[in-house]
């Protein structure tokens, strides 16, 4: 499957990383999985049906996934004028890089595993590939926790998605307007005052 229009190709097998497993598993709240087709639409079975976003500080990244290759881009949000000088979309690839820990090789990890630990390779190994842990900054991964804990029957889960999240961040034009927004970092919440 060739890239998408806009987007840029990386080699990644499914076995290295699953999008679907990884990214819906609960790890992280702020990856939007945006529809490509309408209901109506019969999308072959090898087109993605869907692809992720996530607002960084200044665009939004966007993955798609076929078996063989992980497909990204960046959209810039409508104030930034010069997007293009991001040639190749370096920085974009070094950060989802980082962020899945791509120079981790998960098809060997699962394979020592599996030769150590018999219920692994009857279980996990089949059923559970592409599975990895994302490198997130520990402020958004206690924001994620906050959001996905029931804490108090009174706390509904809107008030405490105010409590993390700036409204709105970053807006761009596809398909009409969208807004997404960034997790309010640490030293918004707790200022640091050094005592005398």
């Amino acid at each position: 499957m060739s890239a998408p229009a806009g987007f840029y190709a990386l080699p990644l097998p499914i076995a290295q990383l699953s999008l679907d497993a990884v990214l819906r598993c609960g790890q992280s709240f702020r990856w939007f999985a945006h529809p490509l087709f309408s209901p109506a639409d019969t999308p072959s079975f090898t087109e993605p049906k869907h692809e992720y976003r996530f607002a960084l500080q200044d665009r939004v990244v966007c993955l798609r996934q076929s078996h063989t290759h992980l497909f990204y881009r960046s959209i810039y949000p409508d104030h930034v004028k010069d997007a293009s000088q991001d040639s190749g979309d370096t920085s974009t690839l070094a950060w989802i890089q980082d962020y899945f820990q791509l120079d981790v090789d998960l098809v060997k990890l699962y394979s020592e595993w599996s030769s150590r630990d018999d219920v692994f390779r009857r279980t996990v190994n089949a059923r559970f590939t592409g599975i990895r842990i994302l490198r997130q900054d520990p402020w958004e991964n206690v924001a994620s926790w906050v959001l996905t804990i029931s804490a108090h029957p009174g706390f509904s889960y809107s008030s405490q998605v105010h409590l993390f999240v700036e409204q709105p961040h970053l807006s761009y034009h596809e398909d009409g307007p969208v807004s997404l927004h960034r997790v309010f970092s640490a030293s918004d919440y707790l200022p640091i005052t050094p005592r005398i």
